[in-house]
């Protein structure tokens, strides 16, 4: 019947302009849902309510769908934890260190400082103490480490792995002008055990003299 149609049109009409009226609202969400805001906190309007009426509810609801989600941001790196600054760990520890016979030289302690960032050394042999510092620098790819020690001896070495082995070395001299170059390479062993060895050559590494030669084993905690 006429009626009909009439009927069947103004529904078409109707539903267009929901559809209309929706892509609009999903447009102009930010403004929308910014407006709401500022109404409801102007009326004072409790949101249980709010949320009670049919067409405001479908309007929240829609809002809070089409709020975009938090981009996940990625966690910073943590400083110092990468494998090249771990290389050095086997050293850490307390240690007793004997030379090749056998016989005791003294105690080592290394422990890792600055939230892993360096490794601090304290030897002690009676007289003789000293401590080192020593870290890596990931723009040279380098590992260096300062030593001094009570009797005013001081290194100042640089170098890293060279297979398992970590080999560091650099060049000092004397008030009265000698210049040599000192090599120390700390090796771990398959019993646990870690030798360092010292030496010296001032003729530009065609002779090497040995200034320590220790093996380190754990001691008793």
């Amino acid at each position: 019947s006429p009626y009909a149609e009439k009927m069947t049109g103004t529904r078409c009409h109707q539903l267009r302009t929901a559809v209309v009226l929706t892509r609009d609202l999903m447009r102009t969400t930010g403004i929308i849902r910014s407006a709401v805001r500022k109404t409801l906190s102007l009326l004072s309007f409790p949101k249980r309510y709010f949320l009670k009426l049919p067409f405001l509810k479908l309007s929240f609801l829609t809002l809070m769908i089409a709020q975009p989600l938090p981009a996940a941001q990625d966690k910073p790196p943590v400083p110092c934890s990468s494998a090249q600054h771990r290389a050095f760990d086997f050293w850490l520890g307390n240690w007793t260190a004997y030379d090749e016979s056998g016989k005791r030289q003294g105690s080592n302690h290394l422990k890792s400082i600055l939230d892993g960032c360096a490794m601090q050394e304290n030897w002690d042999s009676g007289k003789f103490k000293g401590t080192s510092y020593n870290f890596y620098d990931p723009v040279p790819d380098k590992w260096y480490q300062t030593w001094v020690d009570n009797q005013g001896g001081h290194l100042f070495l640089r170098g890293g792995l060279v297979g398992n082995a970590m080999v560091l070395a650099g060049e000092a001299s004397d008030e009265k002008g000698n210049h040599w170059q000192d090599r120390i390479t700390w090796t771990p062993l398959p019993d646990g055990r870690v030798r360092q060895h010292w030496q010296r050559t001032a003729d530009g590494g065609q002779t090497w003299q040995n200034i320590f030669d220790g093996y380190y084993q754990k001691a008793a905690e």
